[in-house]
């Protein structure tokens, strides 16, 4: 295993946003510690996954960090994703990613045969910090996180434990949001089902279902 690790100068709640084509984002609020640890991992030992989370980019300002992850970047042109609950493919550059081919949120190298183990990117916060994420075929996964703005295009997002007012989006995957009954929720996907528990939510899905517990 490879991992790269990051701890934000700012103590108390930040915001952290996150950026990535295929990586998994699993993030977590624990009122025991202090300070904000992110860390970028993957089963690997070298290859195109090692090289992404190493020339990762990590940024503080003030009591935001801003970790971008760009798996892939040095090709051009079209990219491609193969995953998510219907196994949709997705070409063309999207949201000026570089080129790659995803598939099931492995990252495979054009430049080569290969194929990259997958990449997770995990955090721990203080509480009443806030996420922004952006991933393509990866998931999203919090807990106790004050304020969730997730948004995927074939992962699947889950958001435990909400407290504050939350923005989550998907193309086809699942969303599951449980929290408190102060926080509303906006939650739409285009092909996934979309649930919600002890939130005020407001959910849509063009062929999925939509409850409301």
């Amino acid at each position: 295993m490879t991992t790269v690790e990051h701890t934000g100068r700012q103590r108390g709640p930040v915001t952290l946003h996150i950026k990535t084509q295929a990586a998994d984002i699993q993030v977590v609020s624990d009122p025991n510690v202090n300070g904000s640890w992110i860390e970028l991992s993957t089963p690997d030992q070298s290859g195109p996954a090692v090289d992404a989370i190493r020339r990762a980019e990590f940024r503080d300002h003030g009591n935001e960090i801003h970790v971008d992850l760009r798996e892939g970047q040095n090709v051009s042109g079209g990219g491609v994703t193969i995953g998510g609950n219907n196994y949709g493919i997705i070409a063309g550059n999207v949201n000026g990613y570089s080129s790659q081919v995803i598939i099931n949120g492995r990252v495979v190298s054009s430049s080569g045969p290969f194929s990259a183990g997958p990449i997770t990117v995990r955090a721990i916060l203080e509480p009443g910090s806030t996420l922004v994420a952006k991933t393509m075929s990866g998931d999203v996964t919090t807990k106790g996180v004050h304020f969730v703005q997730a948004q995927t295009m074939s992962g699947d997002i889950r958001a435990d434990e909400v407290t504050g007012d939350s923005q989550l989006k998907s193309m086809s995957g699942d969303i599951r949001v449980q929290g408190s009954p102060a926080a509303h929720v906006t939650a739409s996907t285009m092909s996934g089902d979309v649930s919600g528990s002890g939130v005020v939510l407001s959910g849509s899905s063009m062929s999925g279902r939509v409850l409301q517990r």
